[in-house]
């Protein structure tokens, strides 16, 4: 598996063509879908907002992030458990793993969302509810690839060998919560290189591939010089023994029914 090799390295890897084009193309219309039904979600369990409304300068409005769409959508949540995201999963964290998050990105053409150079450990507070997810590096986000991954829509940054860095507390208020606002600002893209001499690359990947990276990846993304769409599906994973709380997604390397009431 050498993108497991890849992944310790730098942090970050592509697993190429793991879907099909298809398979691409059902994931798109079932997040379409399941956003009609984001009303329904707390009658499924999910106790927290269900999707990300962005407002741009124009005053145009873009759904941006859907929450837990798997609730909503029998497809999606199979492909949430589809045994090629399960051996990635794995082959990473080992067989006893919860799910931490599952969201749909839209990113519409002409959309200028953007989300400031951070790490994904931000999201987990406090922090004593993960006990050595730091220490132990077991946090892993996944996401399949929808629509192209390149230079020019909406590139996504992301920093090779930032993970040893560990936590950098970014984007953090002073009581630890992330701070939301300033998540979703233009990145300084000179930012890593000026700060702890690291370049910045834009990650590529084309529909079907699933890009995977650690919480203490540094990564970031803005417009780009083209508008276009840049869709992806994610699912977030951590080591049971790193996580309070939970969904279990594994256990002994079986698959288990999801659990909506265990989401925090």
């Amino acid at each position: 598996m050498n993108y497991v090799h890849e992944y310790r390295t730098n942090g970050y890897a592509v697993i190429k063509n793991v879907f099909s084009q298809k398979e691409v193309s059902a994931i798109r219309a079932a997040a379409i879908i399941a956003t009609s039904h984001v009303s329904e979600l707390p009658t499924k369990g999910y106790k927290h907002m269900p999707i990300d409304i962005r407002v741009d300068s124009d005053g145009f409005s873009y759904p941006a992030i859907s929450f837990w769409p798997s609730l909503l959508s029998p497809f999606l949540d199979k492909v949430r458990i589809d045994k090629r995201l399960q051996d990635i999963v794995i082959s990473i964290l080992g067989p006893d793993t919860k799910q931490l998050n599952n969201q749909f990105y839209f990113h519409l053409s002409g959309e200028d969302d953007a989300f400031n150079w951070h790490q994904d450990i931000m999201f987990r507070h406090p922090l004593d509810d993960y006990p050595r997810i730091v220490e132990e590096d077991n946090y892993l986000q996944t996401a399949i690839i929808i629509d192209s991954f390149s230079e020019e829509i909406s590139p996504l940054y992301m920093v090779p060998k930032s993970y040893k860095l560990g936590d950098l507390r970014l984007l953090q208020n002073e009581d630890g919560t992330p701070n939301y606002s300033n998540l979703r600002k233009a990145p300084n893209l000179n930012f890593p290189l000026d700060r702890f001499g690291l370049e910045p690359i834009v990650l590529k990947a084309d529909p079907g591939d699933v890009a995977i990276w650690c919480s203490l990846t540094l990564h970031a993304s803005c417009p780009g010089k083209q508008t276009g769409h840049r869709a992806y599906f994610m699912n977030g994973f951590a080591a049971s023994h790193n996580a309070r709380g939970w969904p279990i997604y594994t256990e002994n390397g079986q698959i288990r029914e999801l659990n909506p009431t265990q989401i925090p």
